[in-house]
C-alpha cells in the first residue's frame, strides 16, 4: 500500500507540476535522440544543403534548419522522378546539379527578357531555355542577341526570337503591344538598365532622360501590356531586376538608385495586388554583380569586404526559384549581410558615407 501511495502522489506531483509521468518522457527523449541521428544522416549525405557558398544562392541557414520537405527536394542535386537535371554548361558554373524549376509548366508561353545579350539577362534566358520556355530576347546588340537565340535554339530544340529594340525609342508601346498580340508571353524578365557612375550634375541631361526611359518608362510600358494578358488568361509571372541601391540610395549613382526603386515599389505593389489571380510578381534587388557595365567601370576591381561582388547565374537561379514565394528578393547570401548591415542596422546617413568613401576609392 505504501509503495502504490508513493507511487500516486509521484505521479501526481508530475501532474501538478505539468510535467509528463517518466515514460512518457523516456520516449520522448528516444524519439528526439532518433531525431537527431536521423537529421546527422541527412547532413552526411547531402552536405551542400549545410554550408553556405558565397557563390551560391542562400541554400541553407539557421532560419531553415526546420526546412519543409518540398524545399529539400527542390534544393536536392540528386535526380528524382520528377526532377531533371539541366545541361551540363549549367553545371560547370559552379553552381552544382540543379533541378529543372518547372516554371514552364506553371506560366506556359513565352518568356520575354530584356538586356538579354549579356550579364544577368543572359543568365535568365539560359535557365529559362533549360526549363523548356521559348524565348523573346531583346536587347539592342543584335549580332550578341541573334547568336545567343541560335546557341539556345539549337542546344534545347526550342523556339527563340531576337527582337533587336533600343528601349529608349518612343515606339516601344507599339511594339510592346505588337509582341503581346503576336506570342503568348507567360513570363515577363525585365532586366534592361542603364547605369552611369558619376556625380549627378556632371551627367548630361540627354543621358539621365534615357535612364529614366529605359529603367522606368520601358518597365512600366513592358509590365503593363504584357500583364494586361497575363491577367485575362489567369497565370504569368513579372520579375523586374531592382537594385540593393534601391534600398537606402547611393552617392555617384543618385539617379540609377532613384530608378531602381521605382521598380522595387512597383513590383511589390503588384505582388501584393495579384495574390490569387495566379499572376505572381516579384523584384530582384542584386548588389554588386560582375557584368559588363561594372567590368568597363573597374568596379570590382578593389571592392571593401562589406561589398561582395556577385555572379550573374546566382542571381537569375535565385530569382527564378522566389517567384511567386516573396514580393522582393535579395539574391545571395553574402548581398543580405551587406545589405542588413548598410540598410538596416546603420543609420542612413552613415551608410551614405560609407558608399560614398568606397565609390570614390575605386573610382581612383
Amino acid at each position: 500500500m505504501e509503495r502504490r501511495a508513493c507511487s500516486s502522489l509521484v505521479h501526481r506531483r508530475f501532474l501538478d507540476t505539468g510535467l509528463p509521468p517518466r515514460e512518457e518522457r523516456v520516449g520522448r527523449c528516444r524519439r528526439d535522440r532518433a531525431r537527431h541521428h536521423a537529421r546527422a544522416d541527412r547532413r552526411r549525405a547531402r552536405p551542400h544543403l549545410w554550408r553556405a557558398n558565397l557563390d551560391r544562392p542562400l541554400l541553407w541557414n539557421r532560419r531553415h534548419r526546420r526546412a519543409p520537405r518540398r524545399l529539400a527536394r527542390l534544393l536536392d542535386p540528386r535526380p528524382h522522378s520528377c526532377h531533371t537535371s539541366i545541361d551540363d554548361d549549367l553545371r560547370e558554373n559552379g553552381l552544382g546539379y540543379t533541378a529543372k524549376l518547372g516554371l514552364h509548366g506553371r506560366y506556359g508561353g513565352y518568356a520575354l527578357v530584356t538586356g538579354a545579350a549579356r550579364g544577368i539577362g543572359r543568365a535568365f534566358a539560359t535557365y529559362l531555355a533549360a526549363d523548356g520556355f521559348d524565348l523573346l530576347l531583346v536587347d539592342r546588340e543584335a549580332s550578341e542577341t541573334e547568336a545567343l537565340a541560335e546557341e539556345l535554339a539549337a542546344k534545347h530544340g526550342i523556339d527563340t526570337r531576337a527582337l533587336i529594340c533600343d528601349l529608349a525609342e518612343p515606339g516601344l508601346l507599339a511594339k510592346a503591344e505588337e509582341w503581346a498580340k503576336t506570342y503568348e508571353i507567360g513570363l515577363l524578365v525585365n532586366n534592361a538598365g542603364i547605369s552611369l557612375l558619376d556625380p549627378f550634375f556632371d551627367i548630361p541631361l540627354d543621358a539621365h532622360l534615357a535612364t529614366l526611359d529605359v529603367n522606368c518608362r520601358a518597365t512600366l510600358l513592358l509590365t503593363y501590356v504584357v500583364g494586361q494578358s497575363m491577367t485575362s488568361r489567369g497565370r504569368g509571372g513579372i520579375i523586374i531586376v531592382s537594385s540593393a541601391s534601391a534600398l537606402s540610395g547611393s552617392p555617384y549613382f543618385c539617379h540609377y538608385a532613384a530608378t531602381k526603386g521605382y521598380g522595387l515599389n512597383l513590383a511589390a505593389g503588384l505582388w501584393s495586388e495579384l495574390r490569387g489571380s495566379g499572376v505572381d510578381a516579384l523584384a530582384v534587388c542584386p548588389g554588386m554583380t560582375d557584368t559588363k557595365p561594372v567590368q568597363d567601370q573597374g568596379l570590382g576591381d578593389d571592392l571593401p569586404f562589406y561589398v561582395p561582388l556577385a555572379g550573374p547565374e546566382p542571381v537569375a537561379l535565385a530569382a527564378l526559384r522566389a517567384l511567386g514565394k516573396q514580393p522582393a528578393l535579395i539574391p545571395t547570401w553574402a548581398d543580405r549581410m551587406s545589405a542588413g548591415l548598410l540598410s538596416k542596422l546603420l543609420p542612413r546617413g552613415w551608410t551614405l558615407s560609407i558608399m560614398k568613401r568606397s565609390i570614390e576609392k575605386m573610382r581612383r
